[in-house]
């Protein structure tokens, strides 16, 4: 499964040893990765994909199926008054 690298940095909340609380930054990896490619109108899509942070999966999601430029009604940008 191919993946995707993203760094993200999360603040944790610790205390001190005066008890007061300070910020540190704490840096982690996180993984998007991409799977069971197929295809739709001739193009390749992954209808699964799952999001790690270090050992952690973080979120899994898996589609069912794809519209490419569907027709949209002109009437959903009209602005009501």
């Amino acid at each position: 499964m191919p993946a995707a690298r993203r760094r993200t940095t999360s603040r944790a909340r610790r205390r001190s040893s005066t008890g007061a609380r300070r910020r540190t930054a704490v840096r982690r990896e996180s993984r998007l990765f991409y799977a069971d490619y197929r295809d739709v109108s001739g193009v390749k899509l992954p209808s699964a994909s799952a999001a790690r942070s270090g050992a952690d999966t973080i979120e899994e999601t898996t589609f069912d199926n794809f519209r490419i430029n569907p027709k949209i009604d002109p009437k959903k940008f009209e602005i009501k008054k």
